[in-house]
């Protein structure tokens, strides 16, 4: 009788643990960590580095210089400083959904809203700027250099997932839009600060995505089938994968 009471504890355990990994407990206005919401950030899935790569620095906010590569879409600017201490190159996936959460309860938490890759020359260090998005309107101000960011995971909000589902691989982020040449900002911003503040109505106004949210997003240039990185059949993503280069017209 107790091998069967243990039995029955471990498989109701299974189950909640089953239920944590896709919140589907928040609402909008009313998500983990985002928004006015005091709650831990809820992840769905944990973050690693690829092998052989590893953080040099503390992740920061830190204005764009035009030196240091951009990636990423968002008004928020992360420093990112990573070392690939191996003799092959490679590549590193920032996910959409990726949180970045802020050591510091008085500033904002970040978030991914489209995938981005960053690649690494063998045995070579890469610092860059990751552009992401607040969650968290009323503590939008810049932190400051001191306070550092940690990125547990991709978030479990159902509702932010559906988000980043609608957007799939659309041309949201800076290395998409205005890439080396510097004579396409202007679209970078114009989608950037549309998404910027849908992100915030649901966050921290607490309002859902309307048609017309869906119609702007459906307007903006997806990526062909050539450019999407796909993960293998065990759900990883390539090893390496280049950077994507807007091609010359």
């Amino acid at each position: 009788m107790k091998t069967i009471y243990c039995g029955i504890v471990l498989l109701v355990l299974a189950a909640l643990n089953s239920c944590e990994k896709f919140s589907t407990d928040d609402t909008p206005g009313n998500i983990y960590g985002m928004g006015n919401n005091k709650g831990k950030l809820k992840i769905k899935e944990p973050f690693y580095l690829p092998d052989g790569l590893i953080l040099v620095e503390p992740i920061t906010e830190k204005a764009p210089d035009g030196i240091l590569p951009r990636y990423g879409s968002g008004s928020v600017h992360l420093k990112i400083s990573i070392l690939n201490y191996t003799d092959t190159a490679k590549t590193i996936f920032f996910p959409k959904g990726l949180l970045f959460e802020c050591n510091s309860p008085d500033n904002h938490n970040l978030m991914l809203l489209q995938t981005c890759w960053v690649c690494f020359k063998p045995n070579s260090r890469k610092t860059f700027i990751l552009d992401a998005y607040c969650v968290n309107a009323a503590r939008k101000h810049p932190a400051d250099p001191g306070i550092t960011f940690e990125i547990p995971g991709i978030t479990a909000s159902q509702i932010m997932n559906n988000l980043t589902s609608l957007i799939g691989w659309r041309k949201i982020n800076y290395e998409m839009t205005k890439g080396s040449s510097g004579s396409k900002t202007d679209i970078y911003l114009d989608v950037m600060q549309a998404l910027r503040d849908l992100v915030w109505r649901i966050t921290d106004q607490g309002l859902s995505v309307t048609d017309d949210d869906e119609a702007f997003i459906n307007s903006i240039p997806g990526l062909s089938e050539q450019e999407i990185p796909r993960k293998n059949n065990k759900g990883q993503w390539p090893g390496y994968f280049d950077e994507y280069v807007i091609q010359s017209k």
